[in-house]
């Protein structure tokens, strides 16, 4: 079930659902509001999926000099027998952390608040890589637009009875008189 993205304050009756993981899920994205108001779910689970769809080495990320201390932090929020992931998903985390930064502080607003992300993969018994290939792959909800689309593309155009030549110049009516000669 998908929520609507809303802006909420601090309340002691906090939104609570309850899903069960199915082979479906893939990852659990768990963000505060400064990530949530720069980019929809969608948006959020799009950029994940596409991340862990690339086959790059995370050493070889543009940030390197910030990538020793995300490794820290995650590896402390992370278990230590994932063998590749809490790499790529601290890449990850620290990628989408930079999308959502305002592009000019003095401005204010969206992409100025805090922002703390944290990425949990669901591998359910399988390996990284298993969650890895399975990201690089169309999502159920990919494939199902995709039908949709390729349904309203391949529908051929109703063709009409064809009437007879001698029976459409019988139905075919005399221009109107202003713009007859």
């Amino acid at each position: 079930m998908q929520k609507k993205a809303r802006r909420n304050f601090f309340t002691a009756y906090p939104d609570v659902i309850s899903e069960n993981i199915t082979d479906d899920h893939e990852f659990i994205v768990l963000a505060c509001d400064g990530i949530w108001d720069v980019l929809s779910n969608q948006e959020v689970v799009d950029f994940v999926r596409e991340r862990l769809a690339e086959h790059r080495d995370p050493q070889t990320s543009l940030a390197q000099a910030y990538y020793k201390l995300a490794e820290s932090l995650c590896r402390a929020l992370l278990c230590r027998f994932l063998k590749k992931s809490p790499q790529k998903f601290c890449m990850i985390c620290e990628e989408l952390l930079t999308r959502c930064l305002a592009p000019d502080a003095q401005m204010g607003g969206v992409g100025c608040d805090n922002m703390t992300v944290v990425i949990v993969g669901l591998l359910q018994k399988q390996s990284f890589e298993h969650l890895v290939s399975k990201c690089a792959r169309p999502s159920r909800a990919d494939q199902k637009k995709e039908e949709v689309t390729s349904d309203e593309d391949t529908r051929q155009p109703v063709e009409k009875e064809k009437t007879p030549a001698s029976e459409l110049e019988e139905e075919e009516e005399a221009p109107p008189a202003e713009f007859t000669a």
